[in-house]
């Protein structure tokens, strides 16, 4: 069962698990988007009202959260606490159905976010790393995500905490957007542009969650590629993957304050993340570096 399954993860999930001949059943929050067919169902539930059609759990092995309003939108009172509400509730909501219905569900995946670590350009992080106490909106958005997973817990349901980077698809996401910018000769780094990206290809993510589904894997699981690299790098490497060169300085951090406001902070904190857990497991990315990555990219 997936939550979250017409986003941009979602979307390459359901398309690889149909693939291998996984029935799915999707959570929506519209009804009009509620389809049956032999190799999906789809069930409503609405995770901010605490509702959920409790048939989606028949015959369920596994489940994935992916539940949430989006981070890239301008971060007003509303906003906020969409993004923090939608996901706390999600987790409750399906806590409560679990607890209340005979399921078969034997591992739970939960979706998170590399945000929970701290700002520094000269440290790296992986799994081990304590969080300790959040310091602004994101950090502590992600630690309460988290907290609400813990719930899993108390019903011996295995539950991993996928903490994802910076994902690189050209079906949506941060970089098709980089790449529209590229295509009209305006994109530029951001800030200092020395803060750390750590990113993933669409295509390793998706091996990701299906390498934690077969390992069984609980806990923080960092979603991220081996080689992170700093914003200037990053925006010339995309800008080299179309044939074209980065011409305009840094926007300056307080331009994108004054734009943006407090989402800038997506932006001009970055952090520098391992993925120790998963190269210890024998875990291979087909995409190591951001060139590789691009240059696949830029083929399909």
């Amino acid at each position: 069962m997936i939550a979250g399954a017409t986003g941009l993860i979602g979307r390459a999930l359901v398309k690889n698990f149909l693939k291998q001949g996984v029935k799915i059943n999707f959570l929506t929050t519209a009804k009009t988007k509620i389809i049956s067919t032999p190799e999906m169902q789809g069930f409503y539930w609405n995770p901010m009202e605490g509702e959920m059609d409790k048939l989606a759990l028949d015959g369920v092995d596994a489940i994935i959260n992916l539940a949430g309003s989006p981070i890239d939108q301008r971060w007003t009172d509303k906003a906020k606490y969409a993004i923090y509400n939608s996901r706390i509730s999600s987790n409750e909501t399906l806590f409560e159905c679990l607890r209340e219905v005979p399921n078969q569900v034997k591992q739970l995946i939960c979706s998170s976010a590399i945000g929970i670590y701290p700002t520094d350009i000269n440290s790296s992080f992986d799994e081990s790393f304590e969080t300790g106490e959040p310091n602004g909106f994101l950090q502590s958005v992600v630690a309460e995500w988290e907290a609400s997973t813990r719930v899993f817990e108390s019903l011996d349901i295995p539950t991993a905490r996928i903490r994802i980077g910076l994902v690189l698809s050209n079906e949506g996401g941060v970089l098709k957007k980089l790449k529209s910018l590229a295509q009209w000769g305006v994109l530029s780094p951001m800030g200092s542009g020395n803060q750390w990206q750590s990113w993933i290809h669409i295509d390793d993510l998706v091996k990701l969650f299906n390498f934690t589904l077969d390992q069984q894997i609980s806990g923080v699981v960092n979603a991220v590629a081996p080689e992170p690299v700093t914003n200037q790098y990053m925006i010339n490497a995309i800008a080299g993957s179309m044939g074209r060169k980065v011409l305009l300085p840094a926007v300056p951090s307080i331009i994108l304050k004054i734009v943006l406001g407090d989402m800038s902070e997506i932006i001009l904190n970055g952090q520098k993340v391992e993925p120790k857990l998963l190269l210890n497991k024998g875990f291979e990315f087909d995409y190591q570096t951001i060139d590789d990555a691009l240059s696949h990219l830029a083929k399909i």
